[in-house]
């Protein structure tokens, strides 16, 4: 039951983003947002957020990817992972291709093409390593390390997303119609493998 409210809210959450977005009413969240984010600018804090942002970019995930195939004596849970991945990715592509929001050119601090909302970073570090915690929960840890990897991997996702504004290339709202979207998603896809494990 919570599950299926949690799909809803942030179903409809995405969407009201997505309206907003179409008709160009965000400028002002956008803006208010991007000035506190970027408070203080220094080469310092950009070489760092670059570092962040990879993790969350295609090389950072191939690599993570990788070694869940070298590690995971389960191969079933590293193949979910993989397919995990590729799902997320089509459905970004797809989303930025019906809604064709241009990036904010203007405030970029890197090199960055495509479109804009919704963002495949957010997107990407939310359903991917959202998914290793789900992954965590349910091996067989003890509860301590569970909690310690979800902090950990929760202070990852949020990092993605506020290097990804803070370097230019994201608006707010892209950021967090990315965060809604693959919510949703990792609930109808964690739900899915359940009722139907891989062989």
């Amino acid at each position: 039951m919570k599950k299926t409210l949690t799909l809803c809210l942030c179903m409809i959450l995405f969407c009201i983003i997505a309206y907003l977005v179409s008709f160009d009413k965000t400028t002002t969240f956008d803006q208010n947002i991007y000035k506190i984010i970027t408070f203080s600018k220094s080469p310092i804090i950009k070489t760092i957020l670059c570092f962040i942002t990879s993790i969350g970019g295609v090389k950072g995930i191939v690599i993570v990817t990788i070694l869940c195939f070298i590690f995971f004596k389960d191969k079933k849970n590293a193949f979910l992972v993989l397919i995990n991945v590729i799902l997320i990715f089509l459905l970004n592509q797809i989303l930025k291709n019906i809604f064709m929001r241009d990036r904010p050119f203007d405030l970029m601090l890197i090199d960055e093409s495509g479109y804009s909302f919704p963002s495949g970073h957010a997107m990407m570090s939310m359903g991917y390593y959202g998914f290793m915690v789900y992954l965590v929960w349910q091996a067989n840890y003890r509860k301590k390390v569970k909690y310690i990897f979800t902090i950990l991997l929760s202070i990852l996702i949020i990092s993605i997303g506020i290097s990804r504004i803070y370097l230019g290339v994201h608006f707010p709202t892209d950021i967090l119609a990315g965060y809604l979207i693959s919510i949703s998603y990792l609930i109808v896809f964690t739900h899915f493998i359940k009722r139907r494990p891989l062989k």
